[in-house]
């Protein structure tokens, strides 16, 4: 940060193990004010916290392996609502990506002036909601349609059979 001048941005490369796709994150120090005045945050510094944890813990302790993150650019509430299908794309083209594999998603999640956390695991059709404000996940129902959907065809195209009375199985 001491190295930004007053006014200008610094490039932060956010390669494609992180959120599915490759591009180059733009971070000032307005950006870390956010942290340093207790302001609320925005989405550049969650992903650039990610790409922090991705390069100190995650990649080089083989966790990338186990865990993985999903883009709070393209996963939050604005775009449920105005682009439900890009959103459910994106995730599910994530999770398929890694279909053969049991890890745990994790989405930081925007609602508007609020930040939650949702850990999904797709193969244990596991979803769990994380609110510091404690607010439950009927808060938000189209976050909750949107991740039963992405997960329901994520076991139709796995060909995932499940009894008639499991079909509602996920776990929130």
């Amino acid at each position: 940060m001491t190295d930004i001048p007053i006014g200008g941005v610094r490039n932060v490369h956010m390669e494609v193990g992180i959120f599915g796709f490759d591009y180059d994150q733009m971070i000032g120090n307005e950006d870390f004010m956010q942290v340093f005045s207790h302001e609320e945050i925005g989405v550049t510094v969650v992903n650039t916290y990610i790409r922090f944890l991705y390069d100190k813990l995650m990649r080089p302790n083989g966790l990338d392996v186990s865990f993985g993150f999903l883009a709070p650019t393209t996963v939050n509430l604005g775009l449920i609502l105005s682009r439900p299908d890009t959103v459910t794309e994106y995730v599910l083209r994530i999770l398929m990506d890694n279909k053969d594999a049991e890890k745990l998603f994790f989405i930081p999640f925007n609602t508007g002036g609020h930040w939650l956390l949702l850990a999904i695991n797709p193969i244990r059709e596991i979803v769990y909601y994380l609110d510091s404000l404690g607010n439950d996940w009927t808060t938000y129902p189209d976050m909750k349609v949107l991740i039963d959907t992405v997960l329901q065809a994520f076991r139709a195209q796995r060909d995932i059979q499940t009894p008639r009375r499991g079909a509602n199985s996920i776990t929130w």
